[in-house]
């Protein structure tokens, strides 16, 4: 009973340390079961050293490897009992304390061999029943715990314990990994609840390439009653759109245009394939222009590298900008013939984005909903980017500009006192659509940005060396689901686990490693549609949605170089002509 009950408290410490508290900071992931996590019941068995009987796997292992010797009886005669060194007053004293000595050590010798007994006994039913391998030991444990467990107390090794998720491993970052069928969805849903229902002091941001997370996230019904959701869906209508604009921004001083130029600037060599030093020398001071002046867009990146257009842009860099270095430049440099063809290179990349309609329609005019603002309501802000018809670069274009904001704002708002600096959760699948360099620095600094990211992605390599070196160095909590190929090799290593235990994995089965803690398989429950809202509830919140952040299509309006505004969608015909006067009657 005691090998039973010290088990016991052992993994029942085990699973609640190091709860903080008892509040809503950790998640309830799953289950899991001992019998399928030998690693913990390793662990768990070394903390019981010490109890009396019990093995530890390297005393376990020591019975196969060593023979017990047999305990030697003492002689009564031995001269060990009769020191030559000791007087005594008569043969009486002398023959008294020779006696005491060899009672003494007959005692002990009898105790001895009732333990050689005891142990050559046990060591032989273990020898006789066990490996001495690893699953040996296991077998051993298994049986050792069985025995002891109180009657009608259930199966220990197939009892089902529940798994929680450390709200300190996740303020870490969160790397999630699975597979065509692993339950990958599900396990990000999992996570998204519980800042929905129990955490809900915290923004969430969900970045969706493929549409069905995004949408079934939509579907909670807990957004009928606590006015959490925006849901931004360019083809959430035919008639409206949603708009956010990178460049409209509110804070202009030297370090905030910085802070945003350089996390845009990542962004467009994310989607851009890559930019030369002679393109970061001019873009970066053209990219704090457009933050700087008011109603620019991305459009406007293509005028100003259109010497016929761009003189406006120019001055404006010239006579308004709070950097000297980029008046300078604008003065001096940027009309030099040793940026012509850089111009012409950058603006044929970016040209060949806003040529995307669904590209230009998100990313330019006036935003319909201030992202900034949304974030320190503590908004669930899902953005499904599964923009059918477009091409696929729109996805990823859209997703790193949202991704540049986000980074940016949790940057700058580390420095204003006045931020509520509300903690932002930030969820991205198929994470490799939307990171890029700056991504990593914001994985080495977690707690300083309030910023934490749960990444996921089917394959390890879909993500990139660099990157995957900064999350595999510095995220708190891995889920790694069923996988194939380099992803397997990769995780396993990084886990500690064997290979063909990620390729065995059901679905909605996960390895669960958390900082400083043994990796376990633990059992996910899978969601579905069970906490979705009625169709025709959905069909009154996404009336809600489109008249709070989208703008009907006809009324997006773009301000040109010129001051005149033009509506972008009008109805009116592209050819108007000329209205020819009356013939006047011949006299």
């Amino acid at each position: 009973m005691e090998f039973y009950d010290s088990f016991h408290q052992a993994l029942n410490d085990w699973l609640q340390a190091p709860l903080i508290s008892k509040g809503n900071g950790d998640i309830k992931i799953g289950e899991m079961q001992l019998k399928e996590n030998p690693a913990l019941i390793l662990e768990l068995s070394e903390k019981l050293e010490g109890v009396e009987g019990w093995l530890t796997f390297t005393a376990f292992q020591k019975l196969f490897q060593t023979k017990l010797q047999k305990p030697i009886p003492p002689q009564e005669t031995d001269p060990i009992f009769d020191p030559s060194s000791i007087k005594y007053e008569s043969p009486n004293q002398r023959q008294i304390a020779v006696s005491y000595r060899y009672k003494k050590a007959l005692q002990e010798y009898e105790e001895r061999y009732a333990r050689y007994t005891q142990i050559s006994e046990k060591s032989r039913t273990i020898v006789s029943n066990y490996r001495a391998d690893i699953s040996g030991y296991l077998e051993f444990v298994e049986t050792t715990l069985s025995s002891a467990a109180p009657a009608n107390s259930g199966s220990f090794f197939f009892e089902p314990w529940p798994v929680n998720i450390h709200e300190a491993a996740r303020k870490r970052h969160t790397f999630l990994t699975g597979g065509t069928g692993s339950g990958k969805s599900e396990a990000l849903k999992l996570l998204i609840r519980h800042y929905e229902t129990k955490q809900t002091d915290t923004a969430l941001i969900i970045l969706d390439p493929h549409g069905k997370l995004a949408h079934d996230v939509a579907l909670f019904a807990e957004h009928l009653q606590n006015d959490r959701l925006v849901y931004i869906d360019p083809n959430l209508s035919d008639r409206h759109i949603p708009v956010l604009n990178a460049f409209e921004v509110s804070d202009k001083s030297i370090s905030s245009l910085e802070t945003q130029s350089a996390q845009l600037m990542a962004a467009m060599e994310q989607v851009l394939a890559g930019f030369t030093l002679n393109m970061e020398s001019l873009l970066l001071p053209c990219l704090t222009v457009l933050l700087h002046r008011d109603g620019s867009d991305l459009a406007d990146l293509v005028r100003f590298m259109d010497k016929a257009r761009n003189r406006d842009l120019v001055n404006y860099g010239i006579q308004h900008l709070p950097f000297d270095e980029h008046r300078i430049f604008f003065e001096t440099q940027f009309f030099s013939q040793h940026f012509d063809s850089t111009k012409e290179a950058l603006r044929n990349r970016f040209q060949s984005l806003i040529n995307i309609p669904t590209i230009k329609q998100f990313t330019c005019g006036s935003s319909t909903f201030d992202l900034e603002s949304l974030i320190d309501q503590k908004k669930i802000i899902v953005f499904n980017l599964s923009i059918s018809g477009a091409a696929k670069n729109s996805t990823r274009v859209i997703g790193q500009f949202i991704t540049a904001l986000v980074q940016s704002y949790a940057m700058r708002r580390e420095r204003s006192r006045k931020n509520p600096k509300t903690p932002i959760h930030f969820f991205a699948d198929e994470c490799q659509y939307f990171v890029s360099r700056t991504t990593d620095d914001i994985l080495g600094e977690s707690r300083k940005y309030g910023l934490f990211l749960t990444l996921a992605t089917q394959r390890t390599e879909q993500v990139g060396s660099r990157t995957l070196d900064a999350i595999l160095g510095n995220v708190g909590l891995f889920l790694v689901g069923n996988n194939r190929g380099k992803t397997v090799s990769k995780m396993s290593q990084e886990l500690s686990i064997e290979p063909d235990d990620i390729r065995s994995l059901p679905t909605g089965s996960f390895y669960l490693g958390q900082s400083g803690r043994t990796c376990i398989r633990t059992e996910l429950p899978l969601i579905g549609q069970k906490y979705a809202m009625k169709a025709k509830d959905w069909e009154k919140v996404r009336r809600e949605q489109l008249d709070r952040y989208y703008r009907r299509t006809n009324e997006i309006t773009r301000q040109h170089s010129s001051g005149k505004i033009t509506d972008t969608h009008s109805a009116k015909p592209k050819l108007a002509f000329p209205e020819i006067p009356p013939v006047k009657p011949k006299s």
